[in-house]
């Protein structure tokens, strides 16, 4: 009931609303066994009115504490409780006896109190101020300022007074037995919370290892700077590029010095953006190997804040994608070729439709001639006829028999083998050189010995071919010369074949190479030798380009595959 009257206000604090409860619980036993004990004593003692009046302060007292302890302030309460307490007590038993009389042993009641509702150094002080005050009794009684104590105080006073410090005593002692109770129950609660949370640290730890060090991926965190000053980065790192965490660590910027050329603008101003903008952002760079070789790496950020939207650092992970860019260069590589072998089909189509067409039509327009002149009995024009026939047959055959090796290059190869290229062009000479003399074409060779690596027969099928439409574009030069060689452009050797015939337009420099390109229709020929020789250089992994102008003769350069052997000068 009384609980009811004196409610106490809601705490967030749990010891502390404990505190408050058992302080008011103290505070209204005090003032119910005040009560008895002044009532007890107006019934037994009347004669001695003194003792009543020592007690009523105590009622203001109580009110006060009840007022404090329902506004929540818990530690004042129980300081004044304490210190008003004492007081009273300490000039009760100055007027009463001093050290024999009942109030200076009530100031064991403040002590406990003290240590219960405050904490130990209170409970010395008040202790102390005690021991004081009965030296201060005695001290008073010797000079005479106060009257002797009666050492045989009356029974009855006596019984009164311990019977009330008897009830407090009890009240406080149980007090502080539910708080060590009480402390002890949270200890056990707390050792069980912390063991629980000492569990989870060490599964997060696990996980935490689990995924930083045995991931495919590299987990890394980088100060928030423009520089992406590295913190932390998971070994995995090792895995990737070879260099360990330790090496990062050694220099908070080593990783720029590992971007590749190309990238390296790109990854330094991604970096800039997740700093500036705090968006996430996934990018993609190369970054150098210990090996020598370039990673593709994809790198997903993320800015960590704190609680005032600050950034801490930056979190990200490290995902090697070259296998997946191999993919996509051999994918594009793949289009490319697609599309180029769609356009070649396509000339081929029309090519095939127009070119072999021709002979046949020229064959059977003949063949028409050939009834009439047989039966007209026109033997000469007979045989134009039939040469005119044969004629067409064969450049159909020939057109049949190169579309046929155009088709080959590339599926049916011969081992590839070393060669020194003096050695092709002695088998190519071979095979044009009666054309060459016919045209009275000085040959010569330069540059240094070569070795090259591929299919010899195409090889040679290369310079015959270059050959062949040197002599065929020379012209009517006084002094017609090719030369063939070697030079070097940087750390590579480039190879050519150059005459001094009537040259090419650079506007045709790319067409030539095209499937049945013929710059002069009345040229002889089917436009297929060019293309046959690109294919065969590609084929070997090489490239072949034109360097000309009109009268001023027609170089073409191309590139093969050298072996590691040196021919001797």
């Amino acid at each position: 009931m009384l609980t009811r009257i004196f409610p106490l206000p809601a705490f967030d604090d749990e010891d502390l609303a404990r505190s408050a409860s058992q302080l008011r619980t103290v505070v209204l036993t005090m003032a119910g066994i005040t009560t008895l004990y002044v009532v007890a004593w107006m019934i037994l003692m009347p004669q001695f009115p003194n003792r009543i009046f020592s007690a009523l302060p105590l009622y203001p007292l109580f009110i006060w504490l009840m007022y404090l302890i329902q506004r929540g302030k818990t530690k004042l309460a129980s300081a004044i409780m304490v210190v008003g307490v004492w007081l009273i007590l300490f000039f009760a038993a100055a007027f009463n006896g001093g050290v024999f009389a009942p109030g200076y042993s009530g100031m064991l009641i403040t002590v406990l109190a003290a240590g219960i509702f405050m904490n130990r150094e209170w409970a010395n002080r008040i202790a102390l101020l005690s021991v004081i005050g009965g030296g201060v009794y005695v001290l008073l009684e010797r000079e005479g300022i106060t009257p002797a104590a009666d050492k045989f105080t009356d029974s009855t006073i006596m019984w009164l007074s311990q019977a009330v410090f008897f009830f407090v005593a009890a009240n406080l002692l149980q007090m502080g037995t539910q708080q060590i109770a009480s402390a002890l129950k949270r200890a056990q609660y707390e050792i069980e919370q912390r063991r629980k949370t000492e569990e989870r640290l060490r599964d997060a730890e696990l996980l935490y290892r689990t995924l930083v060090e045995q991931t495919s991926v590299a987990i890394y965190r980088d100060a928030p700077d423009i520089d992406g000053t590295s913190i932390f980065i998971s070994p995995q790192i090792m895995n990737m590029i070879g260099y360990s965490p330790e090496e990062f660590a050694s220099e908070p910027t080593f990783w720029h010095s590992l971007l590749h050329p190309d990238d390296k603008k790109h990854a330094l101003d991604t970096v800039r953006a997740v700093v500036t903008t705090g968006e996430n952002i996934v990018s993609e760079y190369r970054l150098k190997s210990k090996s020598g070789s370039w990673v593709w790496l994809r790198d997903e950020a993320v800015v960590i804040n704190d609680e005032q939207g600050k950034p801490l650092y930056i979190q990200g992970v490290f995902i090697n994608i070259t296998k997946q860019k191999e993919v996509e260069q051999q994918r594009e590589a793949l289009i490319k070729e697609l599309e180029a072998k769609n356009t070649e089909l396509e000339r081929f189509t029309y090519t095939v439709s127009h070119d072999l067409k021709a002979p046949l039509i020229t064959m059977g327009g003949f063949l028409g001639f050939l009834e009439k002149d047989a039966l007209q009995g026109d033997i000469v024009k007979l045989k134009e006829d039939i040469f005119r026939i044969s004629e067409a047959n064969v450049k159909m055959q020939r057109l049949l028999n190169e579309l046929l090796e155009l088709s080959r290059i590339g599926r049916l190869m011969n081992a590839p083998e070393d060669v020194s290229f003096e050695q092709i062009v002695n088998d190519a000479l071979a095979r044009v050189g009666r054309r060459l003399e016919e045209k009275q074409i000085q040959v010569k060779t330069s540059g240094r010995p070569a070795s090259v690596r591929g299919d010899r027969l195409r090889l040679v099928e290369v310079i015959q071919n270059l050959l062949d439409n040197a002599a065929k574009f020379i012209g009517e030069r006084e002094h017609p010369q090719i030369e063939i060689g070697t030079e070097m452009s940087g750390d590579e050797t480039v190879f050519f074949v150059r005459d001094n015939g009537i040259g090419i337009d650079p506007k045709f420099h790319d067409k030539i190479f095209d499937l049945f390109s013929k710059l002069d229709p009345h040229a002889e020929g089917t436009g297929i030798g060019l293309t046959l020789v690109k294919r065969i250089i590609e084929v070997h992994g090489g490239k072949i380009w034109v360097e000309s102008e009109p009268g001023k003769g027609a170089t073409f350069y191309f590139t093969l595959p050298l072996n590691d052997k040196k021919i001797p000068e």
